[in-house]
């Protein structure tokens, strides 16, 4: 049903896709229809198709990704999902790659034995870390920050987050990700706080609640993420600091 009523690049959205069913009997209320769409994806026989306005769709697998990949034997593929994690997530750890990728420890060592020479090792505080050598370290003037929402991979993709979280706030890193400010202050790297964003017509509103008082450079930092963060949004930013 869900093939037919997609076939020939025919995004359609859940609500769409709900009608479809009903009209070939098949219950799709609630629970129900978010059961059956997880497991047409699981099956590989839908994915994610273009955003039409506000609204996400559907779309057959076999049309947004028709060509086929050659078959890999199981170290090859575990090799090149350890340079594909430590490429976007590198430096990093064994720890952290079994953490995101839910292969065990020894499948993970494996990956990263097998990967090299696209794989850099180093060693901060007596652990080893990889990173991709293809990558460069790019060259940063003044404060960096960026605005992150809530359960970013920045945060959640890393077993170890004592890099960039202090210790005192990392065992309560998932529970403040519900809370009012729940969304990622990161300044030079690490959580630096919380903000959290209301849309008012053509503004949205964006309030920022650091941990410590800014500096006049950090300040100035902050201001030029929210005014990306309302080019983004097709919006003006109005920001305080709280």
């Amino acid at each position: 049903m869900l093939q037919r009523a997609l076939d020939g690049s025919n995004y359609l959205t859940r609500t769409e896709l709900a009608k479809h069913l009903r009209r070939a009997t098949v219950p799709a209320d609630g629970l129900k229809l978010a059961y059956i769409m997880m497991h047409a994806e699981l099956e590989g026989i839908i994915c994610s198709g273009p955003r039409l306005g506000k609204h996400f769709t559907y779309a057959l697998l076999d049309e947004r990704a028709p060509q086929k990949t050659a078959i890999v034997d199981r170290d090859h593929a575990l090799a090149e999902l350890a340079t594909r994690y430590f490429r976007s997530h590198g430096p990093a750890t064994l720890r952290d790659f079994a953490w995101w990728s839910g292969l065990t420890s020894k499948d993970a060592r494996v990956g990263i034995s097998a990967a090299p020479p696209a794989l850099v090792e180093s060693s901060r505080d007596g652990r080893a870390h990889w990173r991709a050598g293809d990558v460069p370290v790019p060259a940063v003037k003044g404060p960096m920050v960026f605005l992150l929402p809530n359960y970013d991979e920045y945060l959640i993709a890393y077993k170890d987050r004592d890099a960039f979280v202090e210790t005192s706030r990392a065992a309560n890193l998932v529970a403040r990700s519900n809370g009012g400010f729940g969304n990622h202050l990161i300044i030079d790297g690490r959580l630096a706080g919380g903000w959290r964003r209301t849309l008012k017509g053509h503004v949205v509103a964006i309030e920022v609640a650091p941990y410590r008082p800014l500096t006049p450079a950090q300040k100035g930092a902050v201001a030029t993420a929210a005014d990306r963060y309302g080019e983004f949004l097709n919006q003006r930013a109005e920001l305080s600091v709280v």
